[in-house]
């Protein structure tokens, strides 16, 4: 049986809204190629320009308020349970979780500030390093710190668990040191997770 591959209303979009210009490097068969990846589902297509409505306020508004109090609540926090006298092997999950969350928000402001808080979201002129930098920024690395975080949060419930169930085990496993390793092996397991990402996909500029 023949599948079937009529074009979605997205991709009768591209069709009617592509043209070709003289001088342009994208040729006809590579703007066929980008069709066909997408009737296959193996690519898509990034356009923010469909809800800024929504974007801009919620990114450009919103956000930085979200990231700065965000950045000055978990500093305090991580400076209070890394002082000399409060560091315990349950602070040191709670400072690292407070680190990755605070750093979730941190490694994507700089883009949102400068496409939607400034408003050069139009104006920015576009490469393949630029687009792969913008995801690897906004998508990637927070999605790396978001999972270590979870990870953090399960090893902190496995800690407690321990401390109350198993009170023998405590001072075998409840340790500074362990927790220390803990952070880095869950750092380690979110970039092996996710790390395939920053290399599976290609970027082109079809604005």
């Amino acid at each position: 049986m023949t599948p079937d591959i009529t074009p979605t209303p997205l991709i009768m979009s591209l069709i009617t809204n592509t043209s070709l210009v003289p001088g342009q490097t994208e040729t006809f068969n590579q703007q066929e190629n980008q069709l066909s990846c997408l009737i296959a589902n193996t690519c898509y297509v990034v356009d923010v320009s469909t809800s800024l409505s929504f974007t801009v306020p919620i990114l450009g508004v919103f956000y930085p308020i979200l990231t700065l109090l965000t950045a000055v609540a978990n500093s305090i926090i991580i400076h209070i349970l890394l002082r000399p006298a409060m560091r315990s092997p349950t602070n040191i999950l709670l400072a690292a979780i407070a680190v990755f969350d605070m750093a979730t928000l941190l490694v994507q402001a700089p883009w949102h500030v400068y496409m939607y808080t400034l408003g050069l979201h139009s104006s920015t002129q576009w490469s393949s390093t630029s687009c792969y930098l913008l995801e690897l920024c906004t998508q990637t690395l927070p999605q790396v710190c978001h999972t270590t975080a979870n990870w953090l949060t399960l090893g902190l419930s496995a800690q407690r668990y321990i401390y109350i169930c198993q009170p023998h085990l405590a001072k075998q496993w409840c340790s500074i040191r362990t927790s220390s390793l803990g952070v880095a092996i869950a750092f380690s397991l979110a970039v092996a997770h996710i790390v395939s990402r920053t290399f599976d996909r290609n970027y082109l500029n079809n604005s």
